[in-house]
């Protein structure tokens, strides 16, 4: 689950921020659950 749901962000953000550098602009945008704050060990692949 860390490889899909963390390390997405960071894949993401290494393939387009370059890019964004060069251009001088640009935006990185993450959504996430509210269950990523949630104590409940059964819903922690979903945060």
């Amino acid at each position: 689950m860390w490889e899909v749901h963390g390390m997405a962000h960071v894949w993401a953000a290494r393939a387009v921020i370059p890019e964004m550098v060069e251009r001088r602009e640009g935006y990185f945008l993450i959504t996430s659950s509210a269950a990523g704050l949630l104590n409940i060990p059964d819903s922690a692949p979903m945060a």
